[in-house]
């Protein structure tokens, strides 16, 4: 079994440590310096249920603008406020205090 490990890990590690950083952290790391990291999942708190459903409803309703304002939206971050996202203005305020205490927990 320490043989195979020892094996694969001959195998890859020079793919590993060529590799270069992804564009968003390459201002993060270091070439040829080993960092410690953790591998997180984001856990969203369950009252951002009932909004996610309001607004995928209005994604059904009409896709083409939907897929048109989803171009204004930056990753990781919510769609800016329009009416048609079938949300309120007070409902998308809610629906953006509940983002902000989403989790991140480490697995």
């Amino acid at each position: 079994m320490k043989v195979t490990l020892a094996s694969v890990f001959a195998l890859v590690a020079p793919a590993v440590f060529a590799a270069e950083a992804p564009k968003v952290l390459a201002d993060y790391l270091i070439p040829n310096t080993m960092i410690k990291g953790e591998v997180v999942v984001v856990v969203p708190p369950k009252e951002l249920d009932k909004y996610i459903a309001k607004v995928e409803e209005a994604a059904r309703k009409d896709p083409a603008w939907f897929k048109e304002h989803a171009k204004n939206g930056k990753p990781g971050v919510p769609l800016p406020f329009d009416e048609r996202l079938g949300l309120t203005k007070e409902e998308y305020d809610d629906y953006l205090k509940f983002w902000g205490k989403r989790e991140f927990k480490g697995i």
